[in-house]
């Protein structure tokens, strides 16, 4: 038989159960700070009981109605829009950073 590797396992490199959603949604942007913070927390719930309905999750109705209401704001568009924003905000501070003042204000 073989040496023995020593490796930790994936879920002790991190020290809370925060730590590893942070890293992974880093680059997480809904277009309002909230709403990260909202997803990462539903994700942390989630994560822990993963074999359980919502409302097995959340154990009120109160936490159960914030998720069922967070997902049914939160579509594949409204993220997809926001990272195309983004992309297009930059590309034109970019271009005219050089040559003139560039203040540009999101609104939507």
């Amino acid at each position: 038989m073989g040496p023995k590797m020593k490796t930790k396992h994936w879920s002790s490199t991190f020290e809370t159960d925060l730590d590893w959603i942070e890293e992974e949604f880093l680059s997480l942007n809904l277009g309002d700070k909230r709403l990260n913070k909202r997803l990462k927390k539903i994700i942390s719930a989630m994560s822990k009981r993963t074999d359980s309905s919502l409302p097995d999750i959340f154990g009120n109705w109160a936490g159960t109605k914030a998720a069922y209401r967070f997902f049914s704001r939160i579509t594949s568009y409204s993220i997809h829009y926001t990272k195309l924003y983004d992309d297009d905000a930059d590309i034109l501070r970019q271009k005219y950073s050089r040559s003139k003042s560039f203040d540009y204000v999101r609104t939507f």
